[in-house]
């Protein structure tokens, strides 16, 4: 099926992103990552991982390395520091074997050119006031990316109706923090700035910064195979195990989910989405993206 899928999508996308769940899990993952990279081609694939299963995502990842040569990126999740982390997670040990993942991956960097190796902090209600703390440990990492993102409820991720996020004022201190402490100028965190700048708007204005392109730029395959817009505005736009990926991307169905979301206003503070955003609309982001 998933040979079906990504075969019709094609060469179109620049980078793809193989989340979960935990991607990692499953036994057949090598084979999901190499027809990605023989029918979609992307210049960057990125995995996001908890980052537990040590063994496994380090034989994984030395498989993928051997046919996949454009930029791999591992994404491992960090949600606290020690027992904190544990505790976010529910998964005794946590922390320790998320590390271990991390040395390990990092020690590949020298065999192999393409691969970076960051981390990722979702932030809730259970660790916003930690992002310092976190912040300092990662900084004595050398991690080649540290990214934040707001906890959100999803239909996707099956949390709709829990109570996850932060209050507003405790992310924005969180957010201030990083934007003050995070002095590294490449194109990247320049982005990434300017995302914790709109996630501050967004929370605070509750309406549309700049112009979402979910749907054009971007969209978001669901692990049923049923092409979404993104992973926040649900809405199907068609099923890919029964159609091809043209015929449902040109579809009339699509073409309304993509006036809705234009008509609508539609606004979020998902990164994915928001950096292809931001990159649709440069103007828009010099000058409505601000302190």
């Amino acid at each position: 099926e998933w040979k079906k899928v990504l075969e019709s999508v094609g060469t179109a996308p620049f980078w793809v992103t193989l989340s979960g769940g935990e991607p990692f899990l499953r036994k057949d993952f090598v084979r999901i990552v190499r027809l990605v990279s023989v029918y979609n081609k992307p210049r960057i694939l990125n995995i996001a991982t908890n980052g537990i299963l040590t063994d496994k995502i380090i034989s994984d990842v030395k498989k993928i390395l051997k046919f996949y040569k454009n930029k791999l990126i591992i994404n491992i999740s960090l949600d606290g520091t020690g027992k904190e982390h544990n505790r976010i997670r529910g998964v005794e040990n946590n922390f320790k074997k998320t590390m271990d993942t991390f040395s390990k991956l990092k020690s590949l960097k020298k065999y192999y050119k393409n691969l970076r190796v960051g981390l990722h902090t979702v932030i809730s209600k259970y660790n916003v006031k930690e992002i310092p703390k976190i912040f300092e440990y990662v900084q004595g990492l050398k991690t080649d990316s540290f990214l934040t993102e707001i906890a959100e409820n999803r239909k996707e991720l099956e949390n709709l109706g829990e109570s996850i996020s932060p209050k507003v004022e405790d992310y924005f201190d969180a957010v201030d923090f990083l934007l003050k402490e995070q002095k590294d100028k490449s194109l990247i965190n320049v982005l990434r700035k300017k995302y914790y700048k709109l996630t501050k708007k967004v929370l605070k204005e509750k309406k549309e910064t700049i112009r979402c392109y979910a749907g054009l730029a971007s969209a978001h395959i669901s692990s049923e195979g049923k092409l979404w817009a993104c992973c926040m505005y649900c809405k199907e736009l068609g099923d890919l195990k029964k159609h091809r990926f043209n015929e449902v991307w040109n579809s009339g169905e699509a073409n309304k989910v993509r006036e809705d979301i234009k008509k609508n206003r539609c606004f979020c503070t998902l990164a994915n989405v928001a950096y292809s955003n931001m990159l649709c609309s440069p103007v828009s982001s010099l000058f409505k993206i601000h302190d």
